[in-house]
């Protein structure tokens, strides 16, 4: 059977946990841990998080995983395939960018170039409330991209997919 995979990421991590964003294949989420609160927030998607049967794509899960664990009681992620992680192992360097993977699978960033111009802003801009609709529509977009590359990065990993599961876990 074909393996449930969500794309996830977060803002404000691991200092603060401001957003958390889901794509699951079909729609999108936008968690504000500000406004609901990181802890109810984490609890609310505590089965998700530590599922091992679902499969959550992130690209540099070590912060988010910091985050969850300090502002949301969560203290294992389970099910978890870091992008990063693969990336590694495909091009042997480390620490690569998101706009590098996408780069690294042919995928399109002019959705991102929105992302570029937000992120190049202060790291405190998703803690600031009211979030303003660039703001969101940018936390969309990047799980939404990220969950168009899955298919990509799980056929140049090949069956390395496991054993780079397991790493991004144990990490």
């Amino acid at each position: 059977g074909i393996d449930p995979v969500v794309a996830m990421d977060c803002q404000g991590v691991p200092d603060h946990l401001y957003l958390v964003q889901v794509h699951t294949g079909s729609q999108t989420f936008v968690f504000d841990c500000v406004k609901l609160g990181a802890a109810e927030v984490c609890q609310a998607l505590r089965p998700l998080l530590e599922s091992q049967v679902i499969v959550k794509l992130m690209h540099d899960v070590h912060d988010a995983a910091l985050a969850f664990s300090q502002h949301g009681g969560i203290a294992l992620l389970g099910g978890v395939f870091d992008t990063q992680l693969a990336m590694e192992v495909l091009t042997g360097e480390a620490h690569s960018a998101f706009t590098g993977m996408l780069e690294y699978c042919d995928e399109s960033d002019d959705p991102l170039k929105l992302s570029t111009r937000l992120r190049m802003k202060s790291g405190e801009l998703f803690g600031r409330r009211p979030l303003s609709s660039d703001i969101l529509e940018y936390a969309g977009l990047n799980v939404f991209v990220l969950s168009k590359v899955k298919e990509k990065l799980f056929d140049k990993v090949g069956n390395k997919r496991e054993a780079l599961q397991m790493a991004s876990c144990l990490r």
